[in-house]
């Protein structure tokens, strides 16, 4: 891991005397803004840039990457550091930085990060623009950064959900007046099943968002109970059943009289939704297999498919909004479930792929609900 002890000195000291005039003009802008080195370690930042991350001096933000100081749950999970895991591959502010620094030309791009701020997992998107240094001496780049979550938040009402809402409503809308104007009983039955079909996506459209409201405030309170696995395993089998054509088999390694404690509300939702896309990512029809075990009093679910995902669009579940608008659907139910699972109930989830196997999706949490308790007081 990077330690602030690699930049000794202050800031400006350790700049030249062209960089410090140029942080003094850094230091007037709203924007985050920090000049990092060669090897992608901030060597100065600006005023904005400490006090978004929580730091009111700039000096202690010296010798770190910008995903450390941001407290970036892929740098906390990463044993290398930011930058080294396999995920910062596809991060936009480590694209930018790298680009910059190997070509000498100006970068731009997106972010979709979630942050571990004061032990709450956090999603936010960022603009970010790198542009490299033309002084003397080794290879810098200035990296400024914009937090666009809010406007994010709006292209999405705008463009997946209020959209979506008036396309069905219109669908209600039309339907209901056929009816009023029909006579045929059989056609009766026909328009009533389009009238209640398009009623069920347009209120799951609406509890989607406002699960995704309640959790980024932190107003999901667990109810944690005991929970048993066979009654889990029931219930997600007749959900399943009852949403999707692709068949599931589920392989339960543990006794019936295993239990969980946990939320099973919570748990059963964010299950269905690992479920779900992974049948939405899947190019193939020999369906999806489930397996559950128990190891070092962790609950491990781990779900197959025989689709092989690729690495981008792999890492973009569940981030809050990818830089591709073209995974929001799918991304922002796995994105609430990695909020319900990792901040209220204590667990990890995440998805792996090969080329062998096809795709993993996992999910765990402790057995005995401990940990959920003591991350969602914190």
């Amino acid at each position: 891991m990077e330690s602030s002890d690699k930049g000794s000195g202050t800031s400006r000291e350790r700049l030249s005397t062209a960089c410090q005039n140029l942080a003094a003009a850094m230091d007037a802008s709203l924007d985050m803004a920090a000049i990092v080195d060669q090897e992608g370690l901030v060597v100065y930042a600006n005023r904005a840039f400490s006090e978004a991350f929580g730091k009111t001096i700039p000096d202690g933000l010296l010798g770190k990457r910008i995903g450390a100081i941001a407290k970036c749950s892929r740098f906390l999970s990463t044993p290398a550091g930011c930058g080294k895991g396999i995920a910062c591959a596809f991060c936009g502010v480590n694209r930018a930085i790298l680009q910059c620094l190997t070509t000498g030309q100006v970068v731009a791009g997106e972010a979709s990060l979630v942050l571990n701020s004061k032990e709450s997992l956090v999603g936010r998107n960022f603009e970010v623009k790198a542009t490299p240094l033309t002084a003397d001496g080794p290879k810098m780049a200035i990296v400024s950064i914009r937090d666009i979550s809010a406007q994010k938040n709006q292209r999405f009402i705008n463009s997946q959900f209020i959209l979506y809402l008036v396309e069905n409503v219109g669908i209600i809308h039309s339907l209901s007046r056929f009816i009023a104007d029909c006579a045929d009983a059989n056609q009766h039955r026909d328009l009533t099943a389009g009238i209640v079909d398009a009623s069920d996506q347009v209120l799951g459209r609406l509890r989607q968002y406002e699960q995704l409201v309640n959790a980024e405030s932190g107003e999901v309170h667990p109810k944690q109970n005991d929970i048993a696995i066979k009654d889990l395993v029931t219930s997600l089998e007749q959900q399943v059943a009852k949403d999707l054509s692709q068949p599931l088999v589920v392989d339960c390694r543990c006794s019936d009289q295993t239990v969980i404690v946990s939320d099973a509300n919570l748990l059963l939702e964010s299950l269905l939704s690992m479920v779900h896309c992974a049948t939405k990512s899947s190019n193939d029809d020999r369906g999806l297999y489930l397996r559950i075990s128990l190891c070092g009093g962790d609950v491990h679910f781990c779900l197959h498919s025989h689709s092989l995902l690729s690495s981008e669009r792999k890492y973009a579940f569940y981030s809050r909004w990818h830089e591709s608008d073209s995974y929001a659907p799918q991304s922002l139910s796995a994105y609430i479930a990695r909020l319900h699972v990792e901040r209220y109930l204590g667990g990890e989830v995440g998805c792996r792929s090969s080329g062998s196997f096809g795709t993993a999706f996992y999910l765990s949490l402790p057995q005995d609900g401990k940990s959920s308790v003591d991350a969602h007081a914190a």
